[in-house]
């Protein structure tokens, strides 16, 4: 397949979109020598952890915003390492949020200082799945 004025256009503003998680991209090679790429949207759903001081402590919550109506599962993890040991709480459940709208599907308290606290979150939907973390040094 040769190259075209097009194409050449096309492949450096594919890379910079999909560089900046814009855009996903997957080719496939055929057996006639030819290529084919397929442009894929950006998820609709973003999750983030937010962290706020609270009178017991810091409150971890796990958050899912949407372009669009989504249904799923999440499982949301917490780990806290500090002197006086170690603590673990997993929760999961299912979760449902109206296009433009987020919703909270996790949240613990910890006593101590951010960074001895570390989340994840994943979530699961119509055969996807996206996690997100705390940064650790936070």
């Amino acid at each position: 397949m040769a190259l075209t004025s097009l194409t050449k256009l096309i492949i450096p503003a594919t890379a910079l979109l999909a560089s900046l998680g814009m855009l996903t991209v997957t080719s496939t090679a055929h057996s006639g020598g030819e290529a084919s790429v397929v442009f894929a949207a950006p998820l609709p759903v973003t999750c983030q952890i937010l962290v706020s001081k609270t009178r017991g402590g810091n409150t971890y919550k796990g958050v899912v915003s949407t372009s669009e109506t989504i249904n799923g599962t999440y499982e949301m993890r917490f780990s806290k390492n500090s002197g006086g040991g170690r603590a673990v709480i997993n929760q999961s459940g299912r979760f449902n949020v109206a296009a433009g709208t987020s919703v909270t599907v996790g949240e613990a308290t910890f006593g101590g200082i951010p960074s001895q606290v570390d989340a994840d979150l994943s979530l699961r939907w119509s055969n996807q799945t996206l996690t997100c973390f705390t940064d650790s040094d936070a």
